[in-house]
């Protein structure tokens, strides 16, 4: 829960990356740097979460065979 909740803050930061290099408030180098930093995030968190999924269910088949 608070992994998906952590997503969603840093896609809404993108976006705000994004509108601000639109509006021309940072540079290219800083919107490649703050977005590039953002999605890695983003990939590791989701990472993470297919990993405890599927520890999870290994779990549930270990108790179900008990």
């Amino acid at each position: 829960k608070n992994n998906r909740k952590r997503i969603s803050e840093l896609k809404g930061q993108l976006e705000k990356v994004e509108e601000r290099f639109v509006l021309g408030e940072i540079s290219k180098e800083q919107y490649i740097k703050f977005s590039s930093l953002y999605e890695q995030q983003i990939k590791n968190i989701e990472l993470e979460m297919g990993q405890f999924e599927k520890i999870s269910s290994n779990l549930e088949k270990a108790v179900e065979k008990g």
